[in-house]
């Protein structure tokens, strides 16, 4: 099977993207947003990076800059996270967001995984 590829366009970064301060310095998506490193994608709010895996082909993290917690996902602008979700819509990827200790959350800042790239798995629900 051929591998499915995305092409997504970096918009001009505003002004204050590159000047965040990382206050939350345990925090590995903090981190990763302070150090501008893997960025496929950028908005005035939401950045996405690319994480090497080796088991996906393509795995990326859509996160809010500033550090928000999951369970506060209705306190940020849904129009801006919505399109930015709608990359993804028509290319056949899987979005899946944990929330909560159960369902693996390892960092509380908002961020979702969007895989793809190869015929995922049926998650056998």
């Amino acid at each position: 099977m051929e591998q499915m590829k995305i092409t997504i366009r970096t918009p001009i970064k505003t002004p204050d993207s590159s000047n965040k301060i990382n206050e939350h310095n345990t925090c590995w998506i903090c981190s990763s947003v302070a150090s501008n490193k893997n960025i496929v994608y950028e908005t005035k709010n939401f950045m996405i990076f690319d994480i090497k895996s080796s088991i996906y082909n393509i795995h990326y993290v859509i996160t809010t800059k500033d550090h928000i917690k999951q369970t506060e996902l209705l306190t940020v602008d849904l129009t801006e996270l919505r399109d930015i979700l709608s990359l993804f819509f028509k290319n056949g990827y899987r979005i899946i967001m944990n929330v909560g200790e159960n369902a693996g959350q390892k960092e509380e800042h908002l961020h979702f995984h969007i895989f793809g790239g190869c015929k995922l798995r049926d998650l056998g629900i």
